[in-house]
């Protein structure tokens, strides 16, 4: 289990399209990388988006699991279910992607999301929902 005594260094977490692996190079695309939803109305779907996170433990660590906490702007936190992190290497580095189809979003407004790494978070990332033709993202939340 990861407790407080050690170190994690999150070096991405994005909310994107898609994320592929090239199964001869390894190299990770991630595609449509994006932090604003226009919805002409709520509730609004969004068929399907992924959050892609690389990380870096200063030491092997196992048995480590990542998942996301989504805050609605008014809402209760919803918990994605744990994915394992199976390819924390030598090197301490690993990467993975959660994909999430159906997401609905309830309201208008900036919506926070966490990385969970064994149910700490370790990172939070934002989404703003909107409708069409808004003001730039943060203004009309003021």
């Amino acid at each position: 289990m990861i407790g407080d005594d050690v170190n994690l260094e999150v070096v991405a977490f994005l909310i994107c399209d898609s994320v592929v692996r090239d199964a001869t190079s390894g190299k990770t695309s991630v595609q449509g990388i994006f932090d604003t939803v226009n919805a002409a109305n709520t509730p609004a779907v969004q068929a399907g988006m992924t959050v892609y996170f690389r990380l870096k433990f200063e030491q092997h660590v196992a048995n480590a699991t990542a998942s996301l906490a989504i805050q609605p702007p008014s809402g209760i936190r919803h918990i994605t279910p744990d994915l394992p992190l199976v390819n924390v290497g030598p090197t301490g580095a690993t990467e993975g992607w959660i994909n999430i189809q159906g997401m609905v979003f309830p309201e208008y407004g900036m919506y926070g999301i966490d990385l969970l790494i064994n149910g700490e978070t370790k990172a939070h990332n934002f989404l703003i929902v909107q409708k069409p033709g808004a003001a730039p993202y943060g203004s009309q939340l003021n």
